[in-house]
């Protein structure tokens, strides 16, 4: 149960972190830049957390 929550939790950070590069790329906040970065963060995380 906990695998499929990861494997979940990864599906859907993985495709919300390429979403938040290209738009903090064209608006250029920092708003953005700073989500795209805790995403990959916590997304690296539940890789190495997963393996």
């Amino acid at each position: 149960m906990i695998n499929d929550l990861r494997i979940l939790s990864i599906l859907i950070l993985a495709f919300i972190t390429p979403y938040l590069l290209i738009k903090s790329i064209l608006e250029k906040e920092k708003k953005y830049i700073i989500l795209t970065c805790l995403c990959n963060m916590t997304l690296f995380n539940l890789i190495l957390d997963f393996l």
